[in-house]
């Protein structure tokens, strides 16, 4: 301590120091919260658009977008135009082929026409065919069930069968074995009769005058005929159980008076 100063007061020199040190403490902290305002003056805000620059940008970003605009206008056009053309080809196909399945349609019904004629001469054909060859086998008589022999006389054969029918002067055109070879039964004996009359007698007489013998005697019918006769074998059984007989002639089974019988179903 200084000699002559007193022990409890300040010294005034360290007063002062400490105020000039204080001050200058303020005057920095100012210096420095300007600068950094004028640092931020002085930087543009992120936010904000350069104010020189926005029109060139506008007017370029203007014409850009009206150059696309363009295009896809153009581009749009033509596939509108492409479409429309489609559309015409497509008509002009639809036309096309309405006229060939018009064409078709016609050959078509041309076909079935012919179809139907064609149909209607072949059974017409058919027909005639069938009744020719009833024609060829109206004196025509089948022996069913007559045992063969070795080396057999096939007409002597048929006359002693005719004989115990009931007919002695029966006269016979030929005589022979017909059909398939089927192991253990004998083929047909078929007989033609010079006369009709003679068959028709024949065929009167040999269910009764046979009805103890193995064999029998049958119509040489047609294959159609006998399609037709078999076709309908329940419905005449059961006519005749009933008390109804039928005959079946000329590819028919028809009643006592020769008329057809019309069968239900």
């Amino acid at each position: 301590m200084p000699k002559g100063q007193s022990k409890g007061r300040k010294n005034p020199n360290e007063d002062e120091a400490r105020d000039v040190q204080q001050s200058l403490a303020e005057s920095l902290t100012r210096s420095q919260a300007r600068l950094t305002r004028n640092q931020h003056r002085q930087l543009p805000s992120p936010q904000e658009p350069d104010i020189d620059t926005e029109p060139a940008f506008s007017t370029e970003f203007h014409a850009r977008l009206n150059k696309i605009k363009e295009l896809f206008m153009t581009e749009l056009d033509n596939l509108q135009e492409e479409f429309s053309r489609a559309v015409v080809d497509l008509r002009a196909d639809l036309a096309e082929l309405a006229e060939d399945q018009k064409d078709l349609n016609n050959k078509y019904k041309d076909l079935e026409r012919k179809i139907d004629e064609l149909q209607t001469r072949e059974k017409l054909h058919a027909f005639q065919i069938n009744k020719q060859e009833r024609l060829s086998r109206k004196n025509n008589i089948r022996m069913v069930g007559v045992k063969l022999t070795e080396h057999e006389d096939c007409s002597a054969i048929a006359t002693r069968i005719i004989s115990e029918v009931g007919l002695q002067d029966c006269k016979l055109e030929r005589a022979h074995r017909d059909g398939k070879r089927i192991p253990g039964r004998d083929q047909h004996l078929l007989v033609k009769l010079t006369f009709h009359q003679d068959k028709v007698a024949v065929m009167k007489k040999a269910r009764q005058a046979l009805a103890d013998k193995d064999y029998y005697i049958i119509d040489d019918l047609t294959a159609e005929d006998l399609r037709e006769k078999r076709k309908w074998r329940t419905q005449v059984q059961a006519l005749f159980d009933a008390g109804t007989r039928l005959r079946f002639i000329a590819g028919r089974w028809r009643e006592r008076d020769g008329k057809p019988y019309v069968f239900g179903g």
